[in-house]
C-alpha cells in the first residue's frame, strides 16, 4: 500500500511504503532489523528515510535483547548498553571494575571480554537500568544470563515497529 507525501530534504513527491523489513544500522550495530517500518522513498531526490515511532522504547526493547542475547556481546553492543543507560566510558567502567582503557578496547573490538566480564556486563546493565530508568525488569535475569554468550553463529534481532516492546532472534 503506498501513501504519497511531501519529501522533507526536497520538496518532492514521496511514496510511503508499508510493511517493510529495514536493516535498522542507525542504531550502531550490524545486526539489528525493524519489521513493518514504513519507509518515505522520494521520487525526484531518490532519498529514503525510515519512520520509526516509539524509539525510546524500541531502543529500551533492543538492550534487553543484546543484554539477553546467545551470543558473547560485541564491542558495539557494550556501547549500546553503557549509552542506553546514558553513562560515560569512565562510569560505567567503575561499575564494571576495569579499567576506562579496557572497556574502551571492549567498544573499539581491540579486545574481547572473558566470559565472566561478559556477564558482569549484562548483570550491571541490568541492575543500573532498574535503578536509573526506574524500569523494573520481568523474568528471572540471573538465570537467563547465566546461559547467555555460548551461540557461535551471530544472531539477528528483529523487532516489529507495531509491537516494540517484544523481539525475537532471527
Amino acid at each position: 500500500m503506498e501513501k504519497f507525501m511531501k519529501c522533507e530534504k526536497c520538496g518532492g513527491p514521496s511514496a510511503l511504503h508499508l510493511g517493510q523489513r529495514y536493516h535498522y544500522k542507525e542504531c550502531g550495530l550490524d545486526n539489528v532489523y525493524l519489521i513493518n517500518t514504513e519507509l518515505l522513498v522520494c521520487k525526484a531526490c531518490d532519498s529514503t528515510e525510515v519512520v520509526i515511532p516509539q524509539i525510546k522504547l524500541l531502543h529500551s526493547t533492543l538492550a534487553r535483547a543484546i543484554a539477553l542475547s546467545p551470543n558473547a556481546l560485541s564491542g558495539k553492543e557494550i556501547r549500546f548498553l553503557r549509552r542506553q543507560l546514558k553513562m560515560k566510558a569512565k562510569e560505567f567502567a567503575v561499575y564494571l571494575r576495569v579499567d576506562a582503557s579496557t572497556l574502551s578496547r571492549w567498544e573499539n573490538g581491540d579486545q574481547e571480554p572473558g566470559s565472566q566480564s561478559d556477564s558482569l556486563v549484562r548483570y550491571v546493565f541490568f541492575r543500573l537500568f532498574e535503578e536509573r530508568l526506574g524500569k523494573k525488569q520481568e523474568g528471572r535475569m540471573a538465570e537467563q544470563i547465566a546461559s547467555t554468550g555460548f551461540a557461535k553463529e551471530r544472531h539477528e534481532v528483529c523487532i516489529n515497529v507495531d509491537n516494540p516492546s517484544v523481539y525475537s532472534y532471527c
